[in-house]
């Protein structure tokens, strides 16, 4: 009888390895039926950035295991509480990505769910009222991960809006009147771009392209409270699409430039310290695909831990283009590392 008890034990053992490794497999295939590596490489080693080092980088599908369709991602949200990474799409939609790493690098991204972001009716955004650009994580007031929320800032119909993270709509934010007013936008589509949050300055948004009123040929940073510091983009005719700040408090500004598809695209890192007067900026990363650098419409940012950050690019529901997601980590003699 023992030894059959024994036999019976071994038996369970093998039949719960089995259904782990089992389980594994299935967790795997999905994952890499949602993501494939990508490499994010220029064509001559001696343009790789010496400011970051390139952590892998993965395409997405642009279907999900439940068939629903991904696309048009924009800004993104890291949730450490939760190990999850958000992204707001175009077509209004809040999207779960759930990064998997091998080796400190980036090697596969699942899917983890979408959500439809809705009025406060309860009804699902359509046409130009759900483009929905920058994302940013708010912190819970109770100290409660559960009660987190994120705000979202929409272009066409510049507003800045909270919502769970099944998007479920929670309140509105008061923007600064030289945002709410729409008569400042020189176009509905180059508007209201991006968001992240400063604890010193409040919410901190940016826009794609200049107001009207402002310096011309510059991009402005507008606080929460009103405060506004210009500075000229890296190149002429880049445009501001995401804004992150980084572990030392100064702020992260992704530009891209992109004039046709017979001009190269160019996608830009740069660094602006809030504190400095006038403006300093200084550049961090320029990839171009001049330079043999596979860039796509890289639109979204976010800061993962410490100096590691997550991009990804939009791919306008545009089967030419790819949604792109990319690792990378600000080398520490470029960082000025400070407690938070």
């Amino acid at each position: 009888m023992r030894v059959t008890g024994q036999v019976n034990t071994l038996l369970n053992f093998f039949r719960r390895c089995a259904a782990v490794c089992a389980l594994a497999f299935v967790e795997s295939a999905i994952a890499s039926s949602f993501s494939a590596p990508f490499p994010f490489e220029p064509i001559d080693a001696s343009f790789r950035p010496p400011s970051v080092n390139l952590l892998g980088a993965v395409t997405l599908a642009g279907e999900a295991p439940d068939g629903a369709d991904i696309h048009g991602l924009s800004g993104l949200a890291w949730d450490a509480e939760r190990s999850r990474l958000y992204a707001v799409s175009d077509f209004g939609y809040l999207v779960w990505l759930l990064p998997r790493f091998a080796g400190g690098r980036l090697a596969a991204v699942e899917f983890g769910g979408q959500y439809p972001l809705r009025d406060r009716q309860g009804n699902p955004l359509v046409g130009r009222q759900r483009d929905a650009e920058g994302l940013s994580l708010v912190a819970s007031r109770t100290g409660k991960s559960r009660d987190a929320s994120l705000l979202l800032s929409f272009e066409q119909f510049p507003r800045a809006v909270r919502y769970s993270p099944t998007g479920t709509y929670l309140g509105q934010e008061r923007l600064p009147p030289v945002l709410a007013n729409t008569a400042h936008y020189e176009d509905p589509n180059h508007g209201f771009e991006a968001l992240t949050w400063d604890p010193r300055e409040g919410y901190l948004f940016g826009t794609e392209t200049a107001l009207r009123g402002f310096p011309k040929n510059t991009l402005a940073l507008v606080s929460s409270r009103g405060r506004v510091w210009h500075f000229s983009p890296s190149l002429v005719d880049s445009a501001l699409v995401g804004i992150e700040r980084t572990s030392n408090g100064e702020i992260l500004l992704l530009e891209r430039r992109y004039v046709s598809p017979w001009e190269p695209l160019v996608i830009s890192l740069r660094v602006l310290n809030l504190g400095s007067e006038p403006v300093e900026v200084r550049e961090l990363v320029q990839l171009s695909s001049a330079n043999g650098w596979p860039v796509d419409n890289f639109e979204g940012i976010t800061r993962h831990h410490g100096d590691y950050y997550f991009l990804i690019s939009d791919d306008n529901a545009n089967p030419l283009q790819k949604t792109i997601l990319l690792y990378f980590v600000i080398k520490p003699k470029h960082a000025i590392r400070s407690p938070e």
